[in-house]
């Protein structure tokens, strides 16, 4: 089977950095192989025009700097999308192979468009970068991080981040510890991630046939100097102005005479200035080098120093590693899984609410060790070589990432497999998808493409067209589908009226809910249907919910509660349930239907009323698109919205014997719309809804409905949520 990889990446004149090294040697190994056709695509090219260079093994594509003013209407995503959908053509067995999170956008764009399977190599955590832009969000998901503790993601890039991932088929990790960075804090599955180690070519340090010595004579060294060597970026996060700080207090004194510190590497190299106050003669900074003089310092150096705060893969500790330069790295992330205890010493990162840095006592006890015991630091450099040699090398890493490609393209063929066998099910229920609209025209179109395109296949859809004066009717009527029942009311009667008069003419054994400007996902049906149909005690059923902005990409996520204890205790509160998310069994809604007494809010009291006879769950899985724009009914009609909501909360509180005055609902209706930590400001207020949320959780007539281990967890999470 012939695979076809285009891999991404940028143009760089010169290519020195990790990741480059990466795709430098992935790229020539991958050359080799014959069931591989490599395109290596360049963005942000010095070009003007798209260039295409082609031989008989290999394709580059130089994709031009995007220029707004003249792909108009197009953002770089789109345009790259256009770019690869153009040059791939009819091709089949597609990877395309991400190596930035920024590209997840264009794996949107790709998904909406083609079928290809997209791969994406994650070489860094961007939360790790927090370390210095945002600390605070930093030591909490650190926390949860090393200490496995639960934790909902609430910072906005992580959660883009994390819905970006949705469009990804397959991520490969180059650590074990980013694969649980994926699974615990961002909820991936285990499945979709696989680790594939970095890894270089060895022979390539071999082509360096000078001696330590001759070396350092060309280099301007001392024999006699006792280096102590730092490849990489100068930043802070790299660890390497603590290791300037503690090298400024030992340089020259006892035991560290003929120490030097060798910083070689760009970035900013006023920090390493600034830092050391008496021994800047003994710091030499030589900036970029590249790799073949850079392999000469990893020879001619004493000791290699990685002390980074956060750091995967690294190339520069594999590259040390297959020099035999005996190493000290920081005791985090990949490189605590890199080097093993027998191939190197290790510092401790102290992660402190304050802030973080590198242990001086410790960094000063390991090097003291290996210039003190050169045989002991041999040896070890010597088992980090032989333990490279087995895990960090290009061809290993080429042959495994080459084994994801295969799987990856093996699931999809598999995946078509499935598809035909559940479109030939025919013993699937009935199910009535109800889609009352008014001037809908803008993003109805593809609302009914989402359902035709969906997986089940046993459906009516009716579309109650609410007295439109655009082209919502027309636009319905060009859907030529014998499933579709088209139903006009000659005037605007409002959703209440619209939807009630959709369950009138349902004829399904099911009755799912859905919007004119929302999506649902292909496999809604099939799973919601499926737990209706295996637990007869429940009502209805929904799901979470992926926020989608006006142009259809995912902003945010919704993860409601999805038990049914929590539910009935939660809707005391908000709202738990996303309205065109739900699925209900059709003979309990015609005998409910909705009320005309609670507008804006008549799903919730419907809610209410069959949550009093039947169980509900939802499903903790995204299964409807939630579009979020101007037009949106909750934002034109919130204060009306708001109203009804109030009375309806008042309603639920005397069914439960809870006697209320005005003061006290005006305190339950700050949580109910979200307003905790604005609205809840003074002593007096924090007091009065302590008070209040005492009498609701201690109510008799509450306790005797519900289980006290869920009350308790509810009331827990309010309290936490005013904080």
């Amino acid at each position: 089977m012939l695979v076809h990889v285009y891999l991404i990446d940028y143009y760089k004149d010169e290519r020195d950095n990790g990741l480059d090294s990466y795709v430098n040697e992935l790229s020539k190994d991958l050359l080799n192989r014959s069931n591989v056709l490599l395109s290596h695509v360049w963005i942000n090219c010095k070009n003007t025009t798209l260039l295409k260079e082609q031989n008989n093994k290999k394709n580059e594509l130089f994709v031009p700097t995007f220029n707004p003013s003249r792909e108009k209407d197009l953002s770089f995503d789109l345009f790259l999308t256009n770019v690869l959908i153009n040059d791939i053509g009819v091709k089949e067995n597609v990877i395309i192979h991400l190596n930035w999170i920024n590209h997840l956008g264009l794996a949107w764009h790709l998904k909406q468009k083609t079928v290809y399977r997209i791969i994406l190599t994650k070489h860094c955590l961007p939360w790790r970068d927090f370390l210095y832009i945002n600390y605070k969000d930093f030591y909490k998901l650190n926390e949860a991080y090393t200490k496995v503790k639960p934790i909902t993601i609430s910072n906005s890039k992580l959660i883009k981040e994390q819905l970006g991932y949705e469009n990804i088929d397959h991520i490969i990790t180059v650590t074990d510890c980013a694969k649980f960075s994926l699974t615990h804090l961002f909820k991936i599955s285990a499945h979709k991630i696989t680790v594939v180690a970095n890894g270089i070519n060895p022979k390539g340090l071999k082509t360096q046939l000078d001696t330590k010595d001759s070396l350092r004579k060309k280099n301007g060294f001392s024999l006699n100097d006792q280096i102590l060597l730092f490849a990489g970026n100068v930043h802070t996060r790299k660890g390497i102005i603590d290791v300037v700080r503690f090298f400024d207090k030992v340089a020259g004194r006892k035991g560290f005479e003929n120490l030097r510190l060798v910083i070689a590497g760009p970035g900013d190299h006023s920090l390493v200035l600034r830092t050391a106050k008496r021994s800047w003669a003994k710091i030499t900074l030589t900036g970029s080098l590249n790799k073949n003089m850079l392999y000469e310092f990893y020879k001619l150096a004493d000791i290699g120093i990685i002390p980074s705060y956060a750091e995967q893969c690294s190339y520069t500790c594999i590259e040390m590693m297959h020099s035999g330069l005996p190493i000290i790295v920081s005791n985090v992330d990949g490189l605590k899984e890199m080097v093993k205890n027998e191939c190197g010493l290790k510092v401790e990162v102290d992660y402190r609410k304050t802030g973080v840095s590198i242990s001086s006592k410790n960094l000063k006890e390991k090097i003291n060790f290996y210039l003190k015991k050169p045989a002991e630091a041999k040896r070890l450099a010597d088992n980090a070589r032989n333990y490279a040699l087995q895990h960090f090398t290009a061809e290993r890493m080429v042959e495994e990432t080459s084994a994801v490609y295969n799987k990856v393209i093996a699931e999809q063929n598999n995946n078509e497999i499935q598809k035909q066998k559940l479109n030939a099910i025919v013993d699937e229920p009935l199910v009535s998808i109800i889609l009352p609209c008014h001037n809908a025209e803008k993003y109805l179109g593809e609302t009914l493409s989402s359902i035709f395109n969906h997986n089940y296949s046993n459906f009516e859809v009716i579309v109650v067209n609410d007295g439109s004066t655009d082209n919502t009717a027309n636009l319905v009527h060009s859907f030529q589908d014998k499933r579709l029942i088209y139903l006009n009311n000659r005037s605007n009667k409002g959703i209440t009226y619209s939807l009630n008069k959709a369950i009138k003419h349902a004829n399904g054994k099911y009755i799912a809910r859905i919007d004119a400007d929302d999506r649902m996902l292909e496999n809604r049906l099939n799973l919601q249907v499926d737990f209706l149909e295996n637990n007869k005690e429940y009502g209805m059923v929904g799901s979470w919910i992926s926020i989608i902005d006006s142009f259809g990409m995912p902003v945010n996520r919704t993860e409601l509660m999805t038990e049914n204890d929590d539910l009935k205790i939660a809707m005391l509160f908000r709202n738990p349930f996303a309205h065109p998310a739900v699925t209900m069994r059709t003979e309990i809604v015609k005998q409910l239907k909705y009320s005309t007494h609670f507008k804006y809010c008549e799903d919730y009291d419907l809610w209410f009323r069959i949550a009093a006879q039947n169980k509900v769950k939802n499903l903790p899985i995204m299964l409807t698109e939630y579009r979020v724009h101007e037009l949106n009914s909750s934002s034109k009609n919130s204060r009306i919205m708001k109203q009804s909501v109030i009375k309806l909360i008042s309603r639920e509180l005397n069914k439960l014997n809870i006697r209320h005055s005005q003061e006290e609902l005006v305190l339950h209706a700050a949580i109910t719309f979200g307003l905790e930590g604005r609205f809840f400001n003074t002593p007096e207020k924090i007091e009065g809804i302590n008070n209040w949320l005492d009498r609701i959780f201690s109510s008799q007539t509450l306790n005797e409905k519900c289980n006290r281990k869920s009350l308790m967890a509810i009331k827990d999470q309010i309290i936490q949520n005013l904080l």
